[in-house]
């Protein structure tokens, strides 16, 4: 006799995602923030990278994406954090005139900042070339727009959008190397843990593999 072969199906099973967080949040923190960036497939160094930075009154975010991917993608990206750490005191447009500079003598790179005033509830941004940036907020989205250019090579032009920073916000901006077909909604109760967790959901289902990828978010502590 011949042996039966029995087919079963196999569930589908995402990777868990776990976070652990070591010490104390301080009462007077406002803001939640956790980045990720991740290098293309099988390469050392990752072309995607991200900040933050943080004073009374104000938090700043940046995430950069390197051209290309690489190790001279890496460096643009690591210029471009280091001049946003030494201007963070600045307003975002600002920042970006001098990572422009600063990275004329790299690749290039594109950029995005977000300033989130938590008193004031105000949101000011800035980007140049594709970074994504959504700002989630009693059940509605919205998206800003980033300015077509290469910081370093050319741009058109910088400019600054405001708008209001409700409590409830959700802010994720993310590079090209994620999918821009997402929603949040559609997982139940993600929206209120910790950006660590959003940013790891994300990355997780909507990675395109071929590239660097990076997501950063922002919300109430």
């Amino acid at each position: 006799m011949r042996p039966e072969i029995l087919t079963v199906p196999v569930p589908l099973i995402l990777p868990t995602i776990v976070m652990l967080e070591l010490g104390e949040r301080s009462p007077a923190q406002e803001l939640l923030i956790a980045g990720i960036a991740v290098p293309y497939p099988g390469e050392r160094f990752c072309g995607d990278a991200w900040s933050s930075y943080s004073a009374p009154g104000r938090t700043l975010a940046l995430l950069t994406d390197g051209l290309g991917h690489g190790w001279e993608a890496a460096e643009a990206a690591k210029e471009a954090v280091a001049t946003f750490r030494q201007r963070a005191e600045l307003a975002p447009g600002q920042i970006l005139q001098y990572v422009h500079d600063a990275l004329r003598k790299t690749r290039g790179a594109v950029a995005a900042i977000a300033e989130i005033r938590p008193k004031e509830q105000i949101l000011i941004f800035a980007g140049v070339g594709n970074i994504s940036c959504s700002l989630m907020s009693g059940g509605g989205s919205r998206s800003f727009v980033s300015h077509n250019g290469t910081l370093g090579m050319n741009m058109s032009r910088i400019q600054e959008f405001r708008c209001d920073w409700p409590k409830d916000s959700v802010l994720v901006l993310h590079s090209d190397g994620l999918q821009s077909k997402w929603d949040l909604e559609a997982y139940a109760g993600l929206v209120t843990r910790h950006p660590a967790v959003i940013g790891g959901a994300l990355l997780r289902d909507f990675r395109r593999q071929r590239d660097d990828a990076s997501v950063v978010v922002v919300k109430a502590a």
